[in-house]
């Protein structure tokens, strides 16, 4: 990635910023504010977060180790930092993100230990009263045009280290198992591309490992819709022969479930996990 960067001279941040153009990428407040009811995180008994496990695990996460949440959302991995016996600075640009986190975290005994900011990454942190944790982490969160102002952010809210959980694929919504079925190769880069490139060129040294873990299938409300959604991930427009494979793919695999449609595959996301020390 680096050589092909300065073979061309390509301006990563200004790649990334038509990235999020072309995939409809949103920072509205709104926007966030009308999800965080959908995207609560509080865990469920006796149910595995492989995302978060892997995450800790990955980033080395010593006892006593405070960390710095931003965007935590929901309390992604806030919430099961917590619970390991972290103390958590949690910040999120979204007001009912955070409330929705607060309301799960006085529910869970866990207010002694995670302590909520709003905060945009788009905004003057000098400005604000960011505190300096051991770590500083963001996962799937870095919805900004400017990457590398974002990295320079969270290395001043950190002591340590930086940890990164970014995707590896470039469009909301993107189906390996799918890609395979229709013969799609997939060419575009995810967010980790970019985010490698810049920390390089900051002489920054980052490692770069892969999270495996589960997602929960899209629900649609009809087998049109998630014919557009689906052929709308694909970063090149599909050929006649791959969207008729799609077409006769999802006739036998998208089933009905509680008046929505889903696929009856298991679906696999591929994380980037970066990080790089202070």
């Amino acid at each position: 990635f680096i050589y092909k960067c300065r073979e061309n001279s390509m301006d990563w941040n200004s790649e990334w910023k038509k990235t999020r153009d072309e995939n409809g990428h949103s920072n509205s407040i709104d926007f966030w504010n009308d999800f965080a009811p959908r995207f609560r995180k509080k865990p469920k008994p006796g149910k595995r977060d492989i995302y978060a496990e892997e995450f800790y695990r990955l980033a080395e996460i010593k006892p006593g180790d405070t960390i710095f949440d931003m965007g935590c959302a929901s309390g992604t991995l806030a919430i099961p930092f917590a619970q390991k016996g972290h103390e958590i600075y949690a910040a999120d640009f979204s007001p009912k993100m955070l409330e929705v986190l607060l309301e799960d975290v006085a529910e869970l005994g866990l207010s002694n230990r995670i302590h909520a900011m709003q905060l945009d990454w788009n905004e003057d942190w000098s400005k604000r009263d960011i505190p300096v944790c051991d770590i500083a982490i963001s996962s799937r969160s870095l919805i900004s045009d400017d990457l590398e102002d974002c990295l320079m952010k969270l290395e001043q809210a950190a002591a340590k280290k930086v940890c990164l959980g970014v995707w590896t694929s470039g469009r909301n919504g993107y189906d390996r198992k799918i890609a395979k079925e229709i013969g799609y190769n997939y060419s575009d880069y995810g967010a980790f591309a970019y985010i490698m490139n810049i920390l390089f060129e900051m002489n920054r040294m980052p490692e770069l490992s892969y999270i495996e873990a589960p997602f929960k299938p899209k629900k649609y409300n009809s087998f049109e819709e998630c014919i557009s959604a689906v052929e709308g991930s694909f970063p090149e427009k599909l050929s006649v022969a791959q969207y008729d494979r799609l077409i006769e793919y999802t006739k036998v695999h998208l089933v009905q479930k509680d008046d929505m449609w889903i696929y009856d595959h298991d679906g696999t996301a591929v994380w980037a996990f970066i990080c790089w020390n202070i």
